[in-house]
């Protein structure tokens, strides 16, 4: 399972249903992963933020062996052909939710995210999206 940003985020808060919605996932065991793009998002936070060394020790706490899938180069052909394609149809989603979407597909994990709005069209968009499932909690 892929943790979008916008989950970790909400866990690092300690938003109840983020935070519900890691419980069960732990409680079954299946394995974790973050997108390289998490990565950066979450270190890009760190210096717009009044307490940085807080934010950094929460998002190290967070992350801590949860494995990065990188933005390798088959997840960015897939991710420039998707977005290119939401453009053309007039469809736009922002890159970076287009490039965790194309990781997902590429390493054929689900996505866990509350952002269901853009995932799901990102999704749909995707080639062979069928092997990748978005996971929702209540925000």
């Amino acid at each position: 399972m892929l943790l979008d940003t916008d989950f970790i985020i909400d866990v690092m808060a300690g938003q109840e249903g983020a935070v519900a919605a890691l419980d069960d996932l732990e409680a079954t065991a299946e394995p974790q992963f973050i997108s390289s793009v998490t990565l950066f998002e979450l270190h890009h936070s760190i210096a717009r933020v009044d307490q940085p060394d807080e934010r950094r020790e929460k998002i190290e706490a967070v992350l801590d062996d949860r494995p990065v899938l990188d933005a390798d180069t088959q997840v960015m052909k897939t991710a420039g052909q998707t977005h290119g394609r939401l453009v053309a149809e007039g469809n736009e989603v922002g890159p970076l939710d287009v490039i965790i979407a194309a990781t997902d597909l590429v390493h054929s994990e689900s996505v866990l995210s509350a952002n269901e709005k853009d995932f799901s069209r990102v999704l749909s968009a995707l080639e062979s999206s069928s092997d990748v499932e978005l996971v929702t909690y209540e925000k």
